[in-house]
């Protein structure tokens, strides 16, 4: 050996083996070695000082580059061989790469010695897993005292071309990777893959191949070596690709009912991996998200996530729309969009009916147009869009403006009312006619009733040739006398049953009675009244399971989410009839048996109605109860009393809230007089909350809560009885 100062200069007196391509410094370093010197290559490195500080891998670098070499093998050796680049991070070609990820000289390609028996440093990387020229996996190199000194043997014949790949390796990660480190010339973009870092890849790749090769668990499985691959293939096309693997791992999985769910928390743990500070972590995160879309199971919340491209669900259609939720349903009606389709599930509306709806929305004329072509007031107008939908017309929408919630009338229906009002007569005989002042009833008839009544088709007009418009409407003259109107209900035929009885009985509203009328379902008795016989079998045959539910003390909420969980089939379309109604018997087997009221209760009722008819006959009792909690109304326009069958009574009560306005303000402008006139009720509540109420087991009890009700009725309606 030389002497020390020399030694310190150049490490290698003599030397006859040249840098091949893709070897590192240590691989060198040790071929070096076996060739020159009579020691091992850990010995070699520690007693000459180049394998003894933090930066060792630098420090060796630098000396076999005061080797006589040319210019080509010192760019080479500095390209191949890595350098500490901060805490445990290797710099490779450019690349940056975790230590965790790297194992210098534990593997070969045997095939690849055979050619030439010089390391590569690629082989350290752990995701190279198969050889991409030979496509044979890589062994385990055997044991020596040292595996960071990679040795095969001297190897005098200098390898200087780059390696061939074939055609499987031009397809796989560790092709992929050597085009990444420049080892070959680029074969095909990888577009989500090409703009991020080594490092990031081959790390993200083993956890999505790891995911896709196992079953559901919150826990990541042991890794294989195959799932390097798996992760690659995943990734390396487009996102559309991605979002198909992960939506055909959901689909395999797990069973269509469960995809129904809101899904991510299906990914195990994966569906944490954008907790992690990885730079593929935001497109591994947005392809869950897709995935579920895909596949219809998506919640409102993620779907707004920038990037998803995923159909409007229709719980979140007002959003998008910028109108309130009715406004939404009614669009929605109005197009012949089955409301009731996946009723308690994620309904997707297509994006083409969206777009036309946007457009409807955007058509939309606002109040002060409408009152402009209609020929009234702004006010006018706005009376009229609410009187006219309080009878079932849905011809305005509810908009999100920038002052708030504005009502707007729908250009197709407005265009309808425009054209009922071009249609009516022209007034010649104005000495037979009267305008609105000869026809409005203080408290009974407004003027805005009577134009909402023309554009229904209920009133008879002529229009004033001098004022055109809803303003110049004229009718004819009524004849004055007649003997007043009797007190309380109007006597009907035995076998009749008004519309408000069978409200009070079924909870089906006009609209919706008018509704099963037409469809031959109820069979009409006279112009507001039913065949009793044919609303009782309806009563038997049909149920509202809203009401029974309230009945046995569930909430409305509950009540509503309750029924969405049974997945029962509604007897009719709930937006038709104005509430919902099921097969009794249906719901007997969803539900089991149904609560019945004792004899001793049940007995009481037709006390109860008779005793209505007495002291408060303003008020519905019908002949029949109702299920659960029903009416015992409402012939009074605000006041709405309630009744449930009891195992000890008749329960009889109502509630009054803040957001009842009228009700809460005549309640508590009148509240002291109201508790002076209760003799039996019970009056408890506070300040977001008050309740009457009562319950009923005798005669006496019947009488004395009936005269109550009667007395009550009088604040709630004027000149009541």
């Amino acid at each position: 050996m030389l002497h020390d100062q020399f030694r310190a200069e150049r490490i290698f007196s003599r030397w006859s083996v040249r840098p091949c391509f893709g070897e590192p410094t240590n691989a060198y370093f040790a071929r070096l070695v076996y060739d020159g010197e009579n020691c091992l290559p850990e010995t070699f490195a520690k007693k000459t000082g180049v394998w003894v500080s933090r930066d060792r891998w630098e420090i060796l670098l630098q000396s076999l580059l005061k080797l006589p070499l040319t210019e080509d093998e010192r760019q080479g050796l500095e390209r191949w061989s890595p350098v500490q680049s901060g805490h445990r991070h290797w710099a490779l070609c450019g690349e940056n790469i975790s230590m965790t990820l790297v194992k210098p000289g534990a593997r070969s390609c045997p095939e690849c010695l055979k050619e030439a028996g010089y390391h590569r440093v690629w082989w350290d990387l752990n995701a190279f897993q198969t050889c991409p020229v030979h496509d044979c996996a890589l062994q385990l190199n055997p044991n020596r005292h040292d595996r960071r000194w990679p040795f095969y043997g001297i190897c005098k014949e200098k390898v200087s071309a780059p390696p061939e790949l074939s055609p499987r390796g031009r397809k796989s990660l560790e092709g992929y990777i050597l085009q990444r480190l420049g080892a070959v010339r680029p074969v095909a973009r990888r577009p989500l893959l090409d703009g991020e870092p080594l490092d990031a890849v081959m790390s993200t790749c083993s956890v999505v191949g790891t995911f896709l090769d196992n079953r559901p668990t919150r826990r990541r499985p042991k890794m294989s070596s195959h799932h390097y691959e798996i992760g690659f293939q995943a990734l390396g096309r487009d996102e559309d690709h991605l979002v198909g693997s992960f939506s055909g791992w959901l689909k395999t999985h797990y069973p269509r009912e469960e995809l129904r769910q809101i899904a991510m928390r299906k990914f195990g743990f994966i569906r944490h991996i954008s907790r992690n500070r990885k730079p593929l972590k935001d497109l591994i995160s947005t392809s869950q998200v897709k995935a579920c879309a895909r596949l219809g199971m998506l919640n409102p919340k993620l779907r707004s996530i920038s990037g998803v491209d995923a159909p409007v669900l229709r719980s979140n259609l007002p959003t998008v729309l910028r109108v309130s939720i009715y406004s939404s349903n009614a669009l929605l009606r109005r197009s012949g969009f089955d409301l009731q389709k996946g009723s308690g599930r994620l309904v997707e509306i297509p994006d083409g009916l969206v777009e036309e709806l946007k457009r409807e929305v955007a058509r939309s004329v606002p109040m002060s147009e409408a009152a402009r072509l209609l020929g009234c007031t702004e006010t006018e107008a706005y009376l009229v869009s609410m009187k006219l939908a309080k009878s079932g017309w849905a011809g305005c929408i509810q908009v999100q403006k920038e002052q708030g919630i504005r009502r707007q009338y729908i250009e197709d229906e407005l265009e309808k009312l425009l054209d009922v009002v071009r249609a009516l007569p022209i007034d010649s005989e104005s000495n037979e006619t009267v305008g609105f002042s000869g026809r409005v009833v203080k408290s009974q008839v407004s003027k805005t009733r009577l134009m909402a009544d023309v554009l229904l088709g209920r009133e008879s007009a002529y229009v004033d040739p001098e004022v055109p418009g809803l303003s110049g409407l004229r009718f004819k003259k009524r004849r004055r006398g007649g003997k007043p109107a009797e007190i309380g209900q109007k006597k009907n035929d035995a076998d009749s049953m008004i519309w408000s009885e069978f409200f009070a009985m079924t909870g089906v509203s006009s609209r919706g009675i008018q509704y099963l009328v037409e469809q031959g379902i109820l069979e009409q008795h006279s112009k507001k009244g039913l065949m009793r016989k044919s609303a009782d079998d309806f009563h038997a045959r049909y149920i509202n399971p809203i009401r029974y539910l309230r009945g046995q003390g569930v909430n409305q909420h509950s009540a509503v989410k309750g029924l969405e969980s049974y997945s029962l089939e509604y007897a009719f379309p709930p937006h038709e009839i104005g509430s919902v109604l099921a097969v009794r018997k249906h719901f007997i087997k969803k539900m089991g048996a149904l609560y019945v009221a004792p004899r001793r209760t049940t007995d009481l009722w037709p006390d109860l109605v008779e005793a209505g008819r007495r002291n408060c006959p303003s008020l519905m009792i019908p002949r029949t109860p109702g299920d659960g909690m029903f009416d015992i109304g409402p012939s009074s326009r605000l006041l709405s009393v309630k009744a449930i069958l009891q195992n000890d009574g008749i329960w009889i009560g109502m509630q009054f809230i803040p957001s009842y306005r009228r009700m809460w303000k005549i309640l508590c402008d009148n509240e002291a007089e109201i508790r002076a006139s209760l003799r039996f009720l019970n009056f408890v509540g506070g300040d977001d909350l008050q309740t009457i109420y009562a319950t009923v087991a005798t005669l006496d009890d019947i009488d004395r809560v009936t005269a109550d009700l009667g007395r009550l009725n009088i604040f709630f309606r004027n000149e009541a009885p």
